[in-house]
């Protein structure tokens, strides 16, 4: 059993601004849809995936973890420039949550993850989760996701492996 941690593949910051930055996904859930405007338009900032201010993924990575699990709460996400011809859209979902953290976790001086590990037994069956109980958000996807989104060309992100532990 193997599993990845989604990660930005380059960590560009301010290449999106929102007309309204929710405060978590309790507001995204309950507000119609958001409205993104691109400060960069270098081809390698679009891309299927965006984590910051918060994550954000294309139709295509959205259809591709609904074949191997249930659609998760989700809102449309309109990316728009002056300069650009067209709007792309996008979807900011909130996966599952999953209380899992393993005990061996290790943490910085700031709180951020330096060594994610994982209860194996709390994930056995899951496909496509996020980790309860970390500052920040943190997506999980077993191995046969990972290869989907790859196997498709999605660009955007890495996936780094997540130790497990009984």
């Amino acid at each position: 059993m193997i599993y990845y941690q989604i990660k930005p593949k380059q960590v560009k910051k301010n290449i999106l601004s929102f007309d309204y930055l929710p405060e978590d996904y309790k507001e995204i859930i309950f507000k119609d849809g958001l409205n993104a405007i691109t400060k960069t338009l270098q081809i390698e900032s679009i891309t299927d995936y965006f984590h910051e201010p918060f994550p954000i993924i294309s139709e295509e990575f959205l259809n591709t973890i609904n074949i191997y699990t249930k659609t998760p709460p989700k809102k449309f996400v309109t990316v728009s420039s002056s300069q650009l011809e067209r709007d792309l859209f996008y979807w900011a979902v909130k996966p599952r949550g999953v209380d899992c953290l393993h005990p061996e976790t290790i943490f910085d001086n700031q709180g951020i993850v330096e060594t994610l590990v994982l209860k194996k037994e709390r994930i056995i069956y899951e496909k496509f989760f996020s980790v309860q109980g970390l500052p920040e958000d943190c997506w999980i996807v077993s191995l046969d996701v990972m290869e989907s989104l790859l196997r498709r060309g999605l660009n955007g992100f890495v996936g780094e492996e997540v130790r497990l532990e009984e």
